[in-house]
């Protein structure tokens, strides 16, 4: 079955749109105010405003292209993928999630019809027919889906999938930062569904939010009251329906949202509308995941069994419910998730400088790079705090060197604490050959249960010596000339954007040591007059595998 992959050319893409955005916008206080709180002070208007000039994506021209959303770091992911009239989804992120048909649209009243998007199968017998005009547009945060009902009527439909993802620039540890941390990492995503209606009569009906996934045999939807006061449905699937034994969930304010199981295929939550002529209304419900397994994510730096983690969420959280009842209290009060999306969204709405492709790029850079983002809760018994990692795409290694060096451009300028707890884990991980220390090409992969490494969603991603290697690679090299100048350069630029010179400083300065026998290592290995590693000096894998003008090491080479 054909499905969405992070390949590693949509992260390196980050080097250069997400970098140029942020140079961009040096002097923007969301980018560059270096706090401990970020709060968004925007109000949040009835729908998300997106960007203008955000290019879209239509079904008939591009129906193969896959809209990647998920939260930053919590693992719940939803992947849609129009030309196979599906979706992705899971608790534990991409390579980790399962396929299901999601009915999503409106059943107008006193019509046998129900107009969906491309994000399940349309089945004639029960009246479903595809959306009319179907597209989607990128913004940094939102993915917004629109298309018009089927039936003659004029709806229009459009529904935002949104993460709160804003950042915490400045802000080196968690502890400095920790509500924002949490509305960034919240295993949610707000799903805003707003109807138009354009014509001259009154429209009624039901929209529909539902999955073929199976339900529990009981209890799969129940009611309470949030500690907001607000009654709320939350719609739990059955168990089986997520790899890793998480539960997905679909919740909204009962005043609006109400459980429908009477059909399997699309059991969900619905909306029961009446929409004036030339009227719209916006409502909003949330979809996430919840997963409290303590063995998705391992560190073999830890102590003797405290090396499993738990998603940093099942810290923040202690069920399910507790979570659905604090996206739902801060919805567009306290926290105000909605705003920290409409902060986010009004970096491109702000922006005259850059193209309509650059646009899309950034965009689309920032969803792939959230999608493959990791932060791992440690055990008590390890000392408590978290780790955090980044897959590199379809090779499933973790907080790769020579990708991290372009990504981590934006997590220094943006969320510091990340991008601080995944180069220490680098930094623990220093091994040393016959021309002194250095750092390793990667920081990790999936292992199975014997530990062996192993692509991506076959085994449990784990911090440890190295998977860039034989046998799962033949060819693997650590690269110790490139990585040691690469982290010397971050390292650099993250003290000089942050401050945090306790990142060198501390154990006696082991860190800062570490560098200094890096570069050591790199005259040794290095020629005179270039600096590159050649004639197989250190490894036959020097700066890339590219075969550019800085790979030394094929035949008459020479110094190129």
């Amino acid at each position: 079955m054909r499905r969405f992959q992070p390949y590693i050319f949509e992260i390196l893409l980050c080097a250069i749109t997400l970098s140029g955005l942020l140079l961009q916008l040096k002097d923007s206080p969301v980018l560059a105010s270096h706090v401990v709180s970020n709060k968004p002070r925007t109000a949040i208007p009835g729908k998300l405003q997106l960007d203008s000039h955000l290019p879209v994506v239509t079904y008939n021209a591009h129906s193969n292209t896959n809209n990647v959303n998920a939260k930053f770091g919590s693992r719940f992911d939803f992947v849609i993928s129009p030309g196979m009239d599906s979706v992705q989804s899971g608790t534990d992120g991409l390579f980790h999630d399962n396929s299901a048909s999601y009915i999503v649209g409106i059943a107008p009243s006193g019509e046998h019809t129900t107009s969906i998007f491309h994000m399940g199968i349309a089945k004639a017998l029960l009246g479903d027919t595809y959306l009319l005009n179907e597209r989607w547009t990128l913004g940094l945060d939102t993915s917004r889906w629109e298309g018009d009902a089927s039936d003659n009527s004029g709806m229009h439909v459009t529904v935002d999938f949104i993460d709160t993802f804003l950042g915490e620039p400045g802000c080196s540890f968690v502890t400095n930062c920790a509500d924002s941390v949490r509305d960034d990492t919240v295993p949610v995503l707000l799903v805003g569904v707003s109807l138009q209606n354009p014509g001259t009569k009154t429209l009624s009906g039901d929209f529909l939010f539902g999955s073929n996934r199976s339900l529990p045999a009981s209890n799969a939807c129940l009611q309470h009251t949030t500690p907001g006061g607000t009654v709320i449905d939350i719609l739990s699937y059955d168990r089986s329906s997520d790899k890793t034994n998480g539960t997905l969930f679909i919740a909204g304010k009962q005043s609006q949202w109400r459980c429908n199981t009477g059909v399997s295929d699309r059991a969900g939550l619905a909306w029961n509308y009446s929409i004036g002529a030339s009227q719209s209304q916006t409502s909003y419900m949330l979809i996430g995941g919840w997963n409290a397994s303590q063995d998705l994510f391992a560190n073999s730096q830890l102590p003797a069994g405290c090396q499993n983690e738990v998603l940093y969420p099942a810290q923040e959280w202690s069920s399910e419910n507790e979570v659905v009842d604090f996206a739902i209290d801060n919805l567009s009060t306290h926290d105000n998730l909605l705003a920290r999306a409409q902060s986010m969204e009004n970096i491109l709405i702000d922006n005259n400088v850059l193209t309509q492709s650059q646009r899309w790029v950034i965009a689309d850079s920032l969803h792939t790079y959230k999608a493959n983002s990791w932060l791992g809760g440690r055990q008590s018994c390890a000392g408590g705090g978290y780790d955090a990692a980044v897959y590199e795409g379809t090779f499933g290694f973790l907080t790769t060197v020579d990708v991290m060096h372009e990504y981590g451009y934006f997590e220094i300028n943006q969320i510091p604490w990340f991008f601080r707890s995944a180069i220490s884990t680098v930094f623990k991980n220093a091994l040393n050959n016959t021309f002194g220390t250095f750092f390793q090409h990667d920081q990790g992969s999936d292992v199975n249960s014997n530990g062996v490494c192993t692509s991506p969603g076959n085994g449990v991603p784990t911090i440890r010596a190295t998977c860039y290697e034989p046998p799962r690679f033949s060819f693997g090299s650590p690269m110790p000339t490139e990585e040691n100048s690469n982290i010397a350069l971050l390292t650099a630029y993250y003290v000089s954007i942050t401050g945090d010179t306790s990142l060198l400083t501390a154990d006696n300065n082991r860190n800062l040591n570490l560098i200094d026998a890096g570069m050591s290592h790199n005259q040794k290995a290095g020629d005179p007059q270039t600096g590159i590693a050649y004639n197989f000096q250190d490894t036959n894998t020097t700066f890339d595998d590219q075969k550019d003008c800085l790979h030394n090491d094929t035949a008459n080479a020479g110094n190129l």
